[in-house]
């Protein structure tokens, strides 16, 4: 058989092959038949699908070595070729690349704009391949943001694309990022329906990475509710899954979850002894953008930690911290959340004025990314601070506010166990018996 026939005909079987490794979580086998298919375009003379094969390269390792200084190669090599080429098939998904490497190094601002490359190439030239990947990422950034309806807009293209594509892998990560824009919106029940159908979708195509990390947000919404002890029993069979099978991402998110359940069940030694040896691993190993994700959610923790046992001074190392990271990478509900651990921390220290200012501008902010379970504590936080400086009206005000939301979440629940479960969590009742006290 002739080299170009024999081309032609083994080109789309390593490609459609990896794409396949690609969906069962088997990503080294994914990179070696994309670098076949590269190693055939190079000796073949087809620098279209030499610059594919880089771009599927690039994405390969990116699943699976996230800080691989390969990425950054193969993408630029994508990018140089279509440029000389002025091929724009290769040019969007090198840009979308080149945008994850950004992300990973925490620079948001770069990644911005490599992905809005991306997608002004793809709508221009009526190329959809790009698409569905870069919408994912789009729609992840906005979601850490707190612009949780752009979040909802983008994951739902992605989700219409990749379908249209027959792009499985990327249309199960485009639901897990609309399950959880819709949950910070404050739509549970839209929320819940997605994860479950990533659950059946996941099962279908044996896709091990969703089966597990799908187990994460279910325990995360569970807490947010207050069935507390619920999302600790779906975080740790997240864990067990995640080690079992080697796949770090959901073993890493599970041990965080599970510190912050213990750390809401009253249990804080416990929360530490998950917390503080996850912390330690995420800033030694490399995890690309999961490690500025996950660092500033453990700094969050282990100040909220150390505030609840009293050791105020390390609760303000940690929360300054979580703070740098968060502000770094415009994560604006990690803001809320460090802004209000300052506060009352700082209030702890004695410094009722400044305290104020902190709380006060967190509340604001929280506000403004109206999520109804980012809301509700910040309002009361603010609510107690005005209690205690003798401001009642302010602080009746305020658990005004935080009452409402609180309706407005249990109205949105549709499991009858769990909206009681939520109302009759320590926070909610503790916040009505304030309320009462003021008359409200």
């Amino acid at each position: 058989m002739a080299p170009a026939v024999e081309a032609a005909q083994l080109l789309p079987v390593y490609e459609g092959r990896g794409l396949v490794w690609l969906l069962l979580t088997k990503n080294e086998a994914a990179i070696a038949d994309f670098q076949r298919m590269h190693e055939l375009a190079c000796a073949s003379g087809q620098p279209h699908q030499e610059g594919i094969s880089l771009c599927h390269l690039a994405f390969a390792y990116s699943h699976t070595h996230p800080d691989d200084q390969r990425i950054e190669h193969y993408a630029q090599e994508a990018q140089h070729l279509a440029q000389r080429l002025g091929d724009a098939n290769i040019l969007a998904p090198s840009f979308t690349a080149l945008g994850s490497v950004a992300v990973n190094r925490r620079n948001v601002e770069e990644a911005e704009r490599h992905f809005a490359a991306s997608l002004q190439i793809s709508r221009r030239e009526g190329y959809n391949d790009a698409l569905p990947r870069t919408l994912r990422y789009l729609s992840s950034l906005a979601y850490w943001q707190g612009h949780f309806l752009p979040a909802i807009h983008r994951a739902q293209e992605g989700v219409t694309v990749a379908r249209a594509l027959h792009d499985g892998f990327h249309e199960l990560h485009c639901l897990a990022f609309l399950s959880l824009a819709c949950w910070s919106q404050g739509d549970y029940p839209q929320a819940f329906r997605i994860t479950h159908e990533v659950v059946t979708k996941a099962h279908e195509r044996h896709n091990r990475f969703f089966l597990r990390r799908i187990k994460n947000h279910l325990g995360w919404f569970s807490r947010e509710l207050g069935a507390v002890s619920r999302a600790a029993e779906l975080d740790h069979e997240s864990t067990d899954l995640g080690r079992t099978h080697g796949i770090a991402n959901v073993w890493i998110s599970a041990l965080i979850n599970l510190g912050l359940d213990y750390l809401a069940l009253g249990q804080p030694t416990r929360a530490w002894s998950y917390l503080a040896p996850t912390l330690d691993r995420v800033v030694r190993e490399a995890f690309g953008s999961h490690r500025w994700r996950w660092q500033m959610r453990i700094l969050t923790g282990l100040a909220e930690l150390s505030f609840t046992t009293g050791e105020y001074e390390q609760a303000l190392r940690y929360v300054e911290a979580g703070l740098q990271e968060a502000q770094a990478t415009t994560s604006q509900k990690y803001v809320a959340l460090g802004w209000t651990l300052r506060g009352k921390i700082i209030a702890q220290l004695g410094d009722t004025d400044t305290a104020g200012v902190e709380l006060q501008r967190a509340f604001s902010l929280a506000e403004q990314l109206q999520s109804p379970s980012l809301l509700y504590p910040i309002a009361y936080d603010l609510g107690y601070w005005y209690e205690t400086a003798g401001k009642e009206r302010e602080a009746a005000v305020l658990y005004g506010k935080a009452k409402a939301t609180i309706e407005q979440m249990a109205t949105a629940v549709e499991d009858e166990a769990l909206r009681s479960t939520f109302l009759q969590s320590a926070l909610v009742q503790e916040m009505h018996e304030r309320a009462a006290r003021l008359g409200g």
